[in-house]
This record gives C-alpha cells, sequence and structure tokens, in this order.
C-alpha cells in the first residue's frame, strides 16, 4: 500500500504490522502516509509525505507536530526514518509510537496488524489504534489523495463502519513504548 492522503478532521492508516504509518497534525488538517517496509521505497514515501505537507501547507517549515507509528518491535530503522521527515520539516516535535499492548496474537505470536485512526478535536491530536480482521473490511471509503509508488492495483477496501466503531487503544505509555524525537 503506497497511499497517502489529507482530511481537516480525521485520518486513518491500515495494514501496520511491518510497515510504517505516519501523521503531520498541523492546527487546522491532518496528514497521512502508509509506508510499507521495503528498502527502496521508504525514503521515496518520506519524500512524498513531506511534499504532500509542505504543498498543503504553503511553508517548507509548517507549524504542527508529526507522529510516527510502528508495530511493536518491528521496523528497527523508525527512529532514522524520522529523522529524515523530521529535518525536511524543521523539526516540528517528533514521537515515534511503537505499539506494544491490545493486540491479538497472530500466526506464529507475532502481533495482528494495526488500524491506526487520528482525529483533530479542539485542535489537539487524538491518537487510537486496533486490529481490525480482514473479514471486516467492506467496499468502499474515501478516495485517496494519491499513490507515491505506481504500478500496483489499488486496494478500495477499508474497515467496516462497525469495526471502526468498537473501543480503541489510545496511546499512552500504558499501551506504546513512546519516543519524542529532536
Amino acid at each position: 500500500m503506497f497511499d497517502y492522503g489529507s482530511d481537516p478532521n480525521h485520518v486513518g492508516i491500515t495494514g501496520i504490522l511491518g510497515c510504517m504509518g505516519v501523521v503531520f497534525a498541523a492546527a487546522n488538517h491532518l496528514y497521512a502516509i502508509h509506508i510499507p517496509d521495503m528498502v527502496n521505497s521508504n525514503l521515496i514515501g518520506a519524500r512524498a509525505f513531506v511534499a504532500m505537507v509542505q504543498g498543503g501547507e504553503g511553508a517548507a517549515h509548517p507549524a504542527g507536530s508529526l507522529h510516527l507509528f510502528v508495530n511493536g518491535m518491528k521496523r528497527p530503522t523508525a527512529d532514522d526514518e524520522a529523522r529524515t521527515m523530521l529535518d525536511a520539516l524543521g523539526s516540528p516535535p517528533t514521537r515515534v509510537y511503537r505499539l506494544m499492548t491490545g493486540l491479538p496474537p497472530a500466526n506464529g505470536g507475532e502481533p495482528s496488524s494495526a488500524t491506526i485512526k487520528v482525529q483533530l478535536v479542539a485542535g489537539n491530536a487524538q491518537l487510537g489504534y486496533k486490529h481490525v480482521p480482514d473479514d471486516q473490511w467492506v467496499q468502499g471509503g474515501s478516495a485517496r489523495t494519491g499513490r507515491y509508488l505506481g504500478g500496483l492495483p489499488d486496494d478500495p477496501t477499508r474497515p467496516n463502519d462497525g469495526a471502526l466503531a468498537a473501543a480503541w487503544n489510545q496511546m499512552t505509555n500504558a499501551t506504546c513504548h513512546i519516543r519524542g524525537l529532536h
């Protein structure tokens, strides 16, 4: 999934297992991207995300905060990838969230993939995650803003409304390992 998008109120990223979800929260807009763990495309995804944020906010160093999401201890390069985006965006407050609890085990005992949601409430980003089983996905959903690596078929599925409405894990020190970067 090489997709990215933005919305004034809420964004979501699905399929976070070895992948990374990234959100930039500006005062009145959210930007999101899904970056699979493929060495040759990680930097392409980071550059596409930075360009989307800078273009949308009309500034090389926009005001806001940067949030990066990975599943458990997967993606050991997450901090280095975060610094690439942090530097390009002018060092906004940046946190890497490693989702450590609240996901059922999948095959082999690894945690299941996570669905991330971020919404702006009174100008503050509220962060949540949960596992949405594949059998609870349906056709539809909002159109993505774009795709930064072509040649792959689009997947028009999204979690169904019932799966989205159920309980979410809040991203706190009790559920995640949260690391601030400077």
